[in-house]
């Protein structure tokens, strides 16, 4: 009988009491066919809320969940660091706290795509933002649906964009030997990079794998998260490899042409609002004066996502 890879589902968590019910119970809820779920580590940053009592109490009925807690809180990178270093599985599955994986086949789909192909490294889910009720949720919600969708027709999502962070797979040959710098922020542009430094194909965006997430719902949550992505993701990835990185953030015009005349059509009103929200935050970015290890808590897209099995 065929050996089942093993998956470790690494979870790290920083005040996320409001929704980490939520993402363990879809973590549980995952079909182990092709594959053996062998531990969930939860490693909380300094976490001040119910995070860590949640989590203990899914830990009294499951022995594979493991608990590691940081007082001080260092930032995710820093927690990522800690989970490669208390993995062994043959794959490893990191999940953000503050989404929802939508589907029970979403980690068989992701684990399929690694027995396929050998020499696949890195793999990213397919991300869902959720409706919002705000007017700036929604502005949010539509602005990434849009840049989504020119993002997958890119190279059929082989590029440095589509690897947000939130659900990424790695083969432990990779993971064992990777450790992100200290006072690094950008963790998912900066994984994409050396995944792909060698061989572009050792990186892939497996579709259909639905997590779940909000988008910021709130002005002041959009320009955090809006300076991160413009300014401070690639300013750091410049910084720690060489001024030519910044061809991967490049798009075909011609993408860019088809995506803005969809968008016009599908959102006449909401489309051209992004635009101005986008306009703002460049023009009036968010403090750039931080620490970008830590960057700022976005509290708005905390809430609960209530998670429903399908």
């Amino acid at each position: 009988m065929k050996k089942l890879p093993t998956v470790t589902i690494g979870i790290p968590a920083y005040n996320e009491e409001e929704n980490i019910n939520f993402a363990l119970r879809s973590v549980l809820s995952q079909k182990q066919d092709i594959w053996r779920l062998e531990d969930i580590i939860v490693v909380l940053d300094g976490s001040t809320d119910g995070t860590k009592r949640i989590v203990s109490s899914f830990q009294r009925n499951n022995r594979k969940i493991k608990v590691i807690t940081g007082v001080k809180r260092l930032g995710k990178v820093e927690r990522l660091n800690t989970i490669f270093k208390n993995s062994k599985s043959d794959l490893l599955f990191l999940l953000d706290a503050d989404v929802v994986i939508g589907s029970t086949s979403t980690i068989t789909k992701l684990v399929r795509a690694f027995n396929k192909r050998k020499n696949l490294q890195v793999a990213a889910a397919e991300q869902v933002a959720i409706l919002q009720t705000s007017l700036v949720g929604k502005i949010n919600t539509v602005g990434f649906t849009i840049w989504y969708r020119l993002l997958k027709s890119y190279r059929k999502g082989n590029n440095i964009h589509m690897l947000m962070g939130s659900a990424t797979m790695l083969r432990r040959e990779f993971y064992t030997k990777f450790r992100y710098p200290k006072n690094l922020a950008t963790d998912q542009h900066y994984l994409y990079v050396k995944a792909t430094l060698d061989n572009r194909s050792n990186f892939d965006f497996i579709g259909n794998t639905n997590i779940l997430f909000r988008m910021p719902s709130t002005l002041a949550d959009a320009r955090k998260q809006g300076t991160r992505a413009i300014f401070d993701d690639k300013d750091v990835l410049v910084k720690v490899f060489s001024t030519s990185i910044k061809k991967e953030y490049s798009i075909p015009l011609i993408l860019k042409v088809k995506t803005t005349i969809w968008a016009i059509k599908k959102y006449p009103i909401l489309f051209p609002m992004n635009i101005l929200l986008g306009v703002f935050i460049r023009l009036f970015p968010y403090e750039k004066k931080h620490n970008k290890q830590l960057w700022y808590a976005i509290s708005s897209s905390k809430g609960a996502i209530i998670w429903m099995n399908s």
